[in-house]
């Protein structure tokens, strides 16, 4: 059972070093490439952490080795948000949150006692949470993504790497750091080795790299980028839809519903959206009409007094807070910083939330 152990593990090592080598030559360019290279050394750091004869190496290769391992849940949250969030971007709290689990682990390994259980214990739980975002993030978004090839990856990404990083999490946590006997290691191990397997044959088997190097987000635009690849009347349709009957006003206006009213099943008006308008997300195919009709709101000065919330409502938005982020994401101002920029002081503005 040790000999199958050994040769699996390797095996797991090797090819999730050589992954990581391909996105780096591949898709080093683009923030979800970096971090499924990184989050593949952390797969290959955890092979090595997890095997009984970890503690024997040197310190000089100990030490890196188990810092990787343990920034592993941070580094799986991060691609996670990375790939299915269009807006995501890498921020220094992001850099924080690694520190404290370095810190965290230091203080298990060095101190002793009720400190070292505590440690352990937050170390754990923070896994646990990071996780369970992770699977959150890849899940949420499926309805609204246009994307064919990442919407068909996202529940494999949830059943396959996302479940069994939470098992890893509550597996490490009732073992309390003790290593168990090979006959429990060999399972993770294979599991781990599948995956990886898997994961290498699908970046092989990969035609397009638009999970590795998405496309810069559309701005609003009616006109068809690649026209061959779209049913012209099926488009004429939705940017009559659009454009002159404004459905993008209605307030929780969803896919389903657009593709009814064009007259298209649900899966070809995400396809024509995507392919031949260039969008990824739905919300935010909406909110390119949404956010373009507040900026001319807001700098109308005939509607100067017309509070920031009714402007809101009547673009589709539900409530303020909504309104005030993917006004602020697009904008890099909130809507009141933006009238006060085009109209000057003295408006009589709802407060934003």
């Amino acid at each position: 059972m040790e000999t199958a152990e050994n040769f699996l593990r390797m095996a797991a090592i090797v090819v999730t070093l050589l992954m990581a080598v391909l996105l780096v030559r591949d898709a080093g360019r683009s923030l979800v490439g970096r971090l499924a290279a990184a989050f593949s050394l952390g797969v290959a750091a955890y092979m090595i952490c997890s095997s009984s004869t970890f503690h024997t190496l040197s310190p000089y290769v100990h030490l890196p080795i188990l810092a990787l391992c343990v920034s592993n849940p941070v580094l799986f949250w991060l691609l996670a948000r990375a790939l299915f969030d269009d807006g995501f971007r890498l921020v220094p709290a992001h850099g924080f949150i690694v520190v404290v689990f370095l810190v965290l682990k230091s203080v298990e390994v060095l101190a002793g006692g009720l400190i070292a259980t505590v440690s352990e214990l937050l170390l754990h739980a923070a896994g646990f949470a990071l996780a369970a975002h992770a699977l959150w993030v890849a899940y949420r978004g499926r309805a609204d993504d246009l994307s064919e090839e990442r919407r068909a990856f996202r529940l494999p990404f949830v059943i396959g790497v996302g479940v069994f990083s939470l098992i890893l999490v509550v597996a490490e946590t009732i073992l309390g750091g003790a290593i168990p006997s090979a006959p429990v290691r060999v399972i993770p191990v294979a599991i781990i080795a599948v995956l990886a397997l898997a994961s290498a044959l699908r970046l092989v088997a990969l035609q397009s790299d638009e999970l590795l190097v998405p496309s810069t987000p559309a701005k609003p635009a009616t006109t068809p980028i690649r026209e061959d690849e779209a049913d012209a009347g099926s488009l004429a349709r939705l940017n009559d839809l659009m454009e002159r009957e404004q459905m993008w006003r209605q307030e929780g206006l969803t896919i389903a519903k657009l593709a009814d009213q064009v007259g298209v099943p649900e899966y070809r008006l995400r396809r024509l959206i995507n392919k031949a308008l260039g969008h990824r997300n739905f919300a935010a195919y909406l909110n390119g009409y949404r956010i373009e009709a507040a900026k001319a709101a807001l700098s109308d000065a005939a509607r100067r007094r017309l509070p920031v919330l009714t402007i809101a409502l009547d673009l589709g938005f539900g409530s303020i807070g909504p309104f005030n982020r993917a006004f602020k994401d697009t904008t890099g101002m909130t809507p009141t910083e933006f009238r006060r920029a085009h109209l000057g002081g003295g408006q009589n503005d709802l407060a934003e939330s």
